[in-house]
């Protein structure tokens, strides 16, 4: 052993080291200037070695130790390698073939056109060549520790992987062709990228330079933007922290930003996004405003907090299926869908007549904040008649969970009245006039929408007309209106369908009573359909409920008492356009249409051109006792007399059919 202890050593010639023979240091410094061949052991504790000519490591071992190890010229042969704490400086290429140990040290390339041999797992990596020349490597690379590249420098790694599992720290470029790029917690001021690969993080901080991601790629841990560019291209960028924009440049151009996991996260800084996910499960705060100009979506279990400020769901498409909240002075954006008075299936409608219903129906999806299950929201709905306006404030529940569709479950009656009064839960007109809706986002006061019916006052118009009560505006999600316009000679409609509601049955809804296992009796089989009227109406056998219904699956079992709490309306008919029909005692046929409208089908070749070849076996007789149910219309001379396909698509429900 030849020990320098703390002194320094400094050999011009060449050395020869033998097997078994160790030349070290504790914390001197071993200078080589001529070759050295070793086939024992070079080292040090803490100082430094210097290698000014080739090193034949051959059955030798080089310890770096925790100081610097620079090696100017080729290693010929690696031998074996110790790492250490320190760093081992390559200025050659670092030859394959032998054992290298990388510990818990640093190898730093800093000569000229390098390659970085693969093979090894390096612990830290230093890229420093001393021009702007690349450095490569030859094959996939692990690292155990972290990567640094010099700034103006590039680091190439072709189209090799490369996985950093400490700290990058990326001055210069960090680039591939096709590789995957697997960069641990990234501080970046210089420019990554791969032409194909995918790029992952542990987090990343960008500052300066630019971040382009080529394909779908991740980061287990924040985004912080403080400066430079992160492009996204067409990718998908899954964040499993927050993003915080402190003044660097996002361009997501069509891709998604999608945030994921359990942790909570801040989502701050103003940003704007294309496509933003949010399938994260512990909750993501803005502590900004943000943009998304493509599609909003919060997953199932997704969980968002708007807080005090604006996101902006400007896109096409807005879905949640998790749970947004919003503070007061915070803000959810989204374009009103549509805003429409209908009648009581959704069908626009320009008319109504007292007495009849209100329905109010707002198509909004920023309406949807909870979804996991119905959410309300406040309508404020004004009738401007000739002699006054009522306004009335309705509560609309959305109609199912996450469909941002709503309406109001508690019927709102338009009555002829000699006053008016707000706020009372009905609709009073006392002359014809207009009824109107009108709508204001309670989230964003720009959102609106508005509708208009005209309305007919029956029978004579009442006296007096006083208006009573507070008016007003009202907020809330954007919305649609609905109202049902009725029969003039129907005039128990609202109390009708009040009734429906004290019952627990629902418009459209197929009731029957129990089976109490009695053969003779036949009360029990009878199906009815709850009509739009608040009536129940029975189909005269199966042949006419299954032109509406495959199957019995809807049939809900309702008591007696509730059964004769409905009234009897009339019977079902015939789905229009389903089939045609003849009465056993008459030999015309007929084309069932709305209405129960009966149209005389003359020919046989008129049949065959509705219904084919076969119309022969698209005939149901029937009883004349329920001839009182149809009523006769124009014959069909030709084919062209008819839009049967029309007539099919617009029989939409019973209540539709029987002009209820």
């Amino acid at each position: 052993t030849l020990s320098s202890a703390a002194l320094a050593l400094t050999v011009t010639g060449a050395s020869t080291i033998g097997a078994g023979i160790t030349v070290t240091s504790t914390s001197g410094t071993l200078t080589f200037t001529g070759a050295v061949t070793n086939a024992g052991s070079i080292g040090s504790v803490s100082g430094n070695k210097l290698f000014s000519s080739t090193l034949d490591n051959t059955g030798g071992t080089l310890n770096v130790g925790s100081g610097y190890t620079t090696t100017t010229q080729a290693i010929v042969a690696l031998g074996t390698v110790n790492g250490g704490t320190g760093t081992l400086v390559i200025m050659k290429n670092f030859t394959t073939g032998g054992t290298f140990n990388a510990n818990a040290g640093t190898v730093t390339f800093a000569g000229t056109a390098q390659n970085v041999p693969h093979g090894y797992t390096y612990y830290n990596l230093a890229i420093r060549p001393s021009s702007a020349t690349a450095v490569t490597t030859t094959g996939a690379l692990p690292l155990g520790g972290g990567l640094y590249v010099a700034v103006s420098r590039t680091f190439n790694l072709e189209g090799n992987n490369l996985t950093v599992t400490g700290a990058t720290t990326n001055i210069g470029t960090t680039t591939s062709t096709s590789g995957n790029l697997t960069l641990g917690t990234v501080t970046n001021s210089g420019n990554i990228g791969s032409g194909t690969g995918v790029i992952l993080f542990t987090a990343l901080t960008n500052s300066a330079g630019t971040v382009n991601l080529p394909g779908n790629s991740t980061s287990t841990g924040s985004v912080a933007l403080n400066g430079g560019t992160l492009k996204l291209n067409s990718h998908l960028l899954s964040v499993g922290g927050g993003w915080t924009n402190g003044g660097g440049t996002f361009t997501p151009v069509t891709g998604t930003v999608r945030f994921y996991g359990a942790g909570t996260r801040n989502i701050g800084g103003e940003g704007t996004f294309y496509n933003v996910t949010f399938n994260n499960t512990g909750l993501a705060t803005l502590t900004g405003n943000v943009t998304s100009t493509g599609t909003f979506a919060v997953g199932t279990g997704g969980k968002l907090a708007v807080s005090t400020y604006r996101y902006a769901a400007s896109g096409a498409t807005y879905t949640n299926l998790g749970l947004i909240t919003i503070a007061t002075g915070g803000k959810i954006v989204h374009a009103l869908t549509s805003s429409l008075l209908t009648d009581s299936t959704g069908a626009h409608i320009t008319t109504n007549t007292n007495p009849g219903l209100v329905f109010v129906k707002i198509a909004d999806a920023d309406g949807n904040l909870n979804g996991l299950v119905a959410d309300t929201i406040t309508a404020r709905v004004t009738n401007d008649a000739a002699s006054g306006a009522d306004t009335e404030s309705m509560t609309l529940v959305e109609t199912g969970v996450a469909t941002g569709i709503f309406m109001n479950t508690t019927f709102f009656p338009l009555v002829a009245s000699g006053s008016i009064t707000h706020d009372n839960g009905q609709f009073e007109i006392s002359a014809a006039g207009i009824g109107s809706m009108y709508y204001s986002n309670v989230y964003d006061t720009s959102d609106t929408g508005s509708d208009t019916v005209t309305i007919t006052l029956t029978g004579t118009s009442p006296s007096g007309g006083t208006s009573t009560g507070g008016g007003g505006g009202g907020g809330g999600i954007p919305s649609t209106v609905t109202t049902y316009q009725s029969a003039a000679s129907d005039v128990d409609r609202p109390k009708n369908l009040a009734n429906l509601a004290t019952q627990g049955v629902n418009i459209h809804a197929l009731v029957k009573l129990a089976d109490d296992g009695k053969i003779s009796t036949q009360e029990d089989s009878a199906v009815y359909y709850i009509g739009a009227d608040g009536k129940r109406h029975a189909f005269p056998n199966s042949k006419v409920f299954f032109t509406w219904y495959a199957d019995f699956s809807g049939v809900t079992v309702v008591t007696a008492s509730q059964l004769a709490s409905i009234p009897l309306g009339k019977n079902v008919i015939y789905k229009p356009g389903s089939r045609m029909v003849k009465f056993l005692s008459l030999n015309d046929t007929y084309v069932v249409t709305s209405g129960g409208t009966l149209r005389w089908v003359k020919t046989e070749a008129v049949a065959t051109a509705l219904y084919g070849t076969n119309w022969n076996t698209m005939i149901d007789d029937i009883d004349d006792t329920f001839f009182g149910s149809y009523k006769i219309g124009d014959p069909i001379n030709a084919a062209s007399d008819i839009d049967l396909a029309g007539i099919k698509v617009s029989a939409t429900t019973v209540s539709n059919a029987l002009g209820l």
